[in-house]
């Protein structure tokens, strides 16, 4: 019955049900990107990098917000979609970033920018007609 199951004993490591001799070995907290999980030059650069990058996001989320003309709006979102990129970029989500320059900065802004003018011509066809 030995040849049934197999234990640690006979050459698998126990619970995972792979062979002892090829188990992988542990990986460290923040292990493969730049900085690591130390708190040094390049733990503290990913700090920094990040703060600046929020920061720039919320001052283009306060302007898109705070401008008038809607012409100038999705000019302003188109920005923001890059800073954002941007920070999805610092955030190590790069697959996140491409799909926030696709849609984010040029679809959007520009199906904005088509409507805004389609009604601002509609409008000058009903104030020629009157």
């Amino acid at each position: 019955m030995r040849g049934d199951r197999s234990g640690p004993g006979d050459g698998e490591a126990a619970g995972d049900g792979r062979p002892a001799d090829r188990r992988e070995p542990p990986r460290l907290a923040g292990a493969g990107r730049p900085g690591g999980s130390r708190e040094g030059e390049w733990g503290a650069v990913d700090h920094i990098l990040i703060a600046v990058a929020l920061v720039l996001v919320a001052a283009g989320a306060t302007v898109a917000v705070a401008t008038r003309d809607p012409a100038r709006q999705s000019l302003v979102l188109a920005v923001l979609g890059v800073l954002l990129a941007v920070l999805f970029t610092v955030l190590q989500a790069p697959d996140v970033a491409l799909s926030q320059l696709a849609v984010g900065s040029a679809l959007t802004p520009l199906l904005l920018l088509l409507t805004v003018r389609k009604v601002r011509r509609r409008g000058q066809r009903e104030g020629d007609d009157e």
